[in-house]
């Protein structure tokens, strides 16, 4: 069965943007999530018998949930998708309401909200829609292990980095969560701190004298939890 490849996902993403399709690689983020969600129907197909409608969604999950691109991964996705059935005889016969609908779902866009913080919990938004910080540092809080968390409605880790540190807030007065959303790749805050960040969620920890303990990329709850009692100590 044939399949769609990383060349043709970059044209589709060309299409989308209105963009020569030399330049769509320019827009890439990551090429390895690229790679990973246009080799899913594949990988499905072989190790799980999936049929074409199961591979074709993999694949539009894949583009959607990897973020591969710096914007446009939902329109992309769709774009692939279609593209993928066509390639194996296969009309997507929707209006563009319902194509819409399919890629939005019910939510229309929306991401989940997130978790309830309880008044306890020293939780804070630094930013909120990728609008840039100038210092950083300022925001640590003296006296506590402040933890300040990039990340963003769209990336599913960092829903459960919040959820875990939250709970960790929760119950203790001496830390402090500062959260900045980046929006996507391409804002001023991303660019200004996350030039070389690979992946979010990126977690920087303050010791309680106000010195850097870690920084990381990456969900990684036990190193997390490690930083967090390097800097209570005193």
């Amino acid at each position: 069965m044939p399949s769609i490849t990383v060349e043709e996902v970059l044209a589709a993403h060309a299409r989308v943007k209105g963009i020569p399709i030399a330049s769509a690689i320019d827009h890439v983020h990551r090429m390895d999530l690229l790679d990973s969600a246009v080799t899913r129907p594949q990988n499905a197909a072989a190790y799980e018998g999936a049929d074409l409608l199961a591979q074709a969604a993999t694949l539009l999950w894949g583009l959607v949930r990897n973020h591969p691109f710096q914007d446009g991964n939902k329109r992309t996705a769709l774009v692939s998708t279609v593209a993928f059935l066509d390639i194996n005889g296969y009309r997507l016969d929707m209006s563009d309401d319902e194509k819409f609908e399919l890629v939005l779902g019910a939510g229309q866009g929306r991401y989940l909200d997130p978790p309830p913080v309880p008044p306890a919990a020293d939780v804070a938004w630094i930013a909120q829609n990728g609008e840039d910080v100038a210092d950083l540092a300022a925001h640590r809080v003296r006296g506590k292990v402040t933890v300040i968390d990039f990340g963003a409605a769209w990336c599913e880790p960092c829903r459960q980095l919040d959820e875990h540190v939250i709970a960790i807030a929760a119950t203790r007065s001496d830390l402090a969560y500062r959260k900045l959303d980046i929006g996507d790749w391409d804002t001023p805050l991303a660019k200004h701190y996350l030039e070389r960040v690979p992946a979010l969620p990126y977690v920087i920890v303050y010791g309680k004298s106000g010195h850097q303990i870690d920084a990381f990329s990456r969900l990684d709850l036990k190193r997390l939890d490690r930083a967090i009692e390097d800097g209570a100590q005193p």
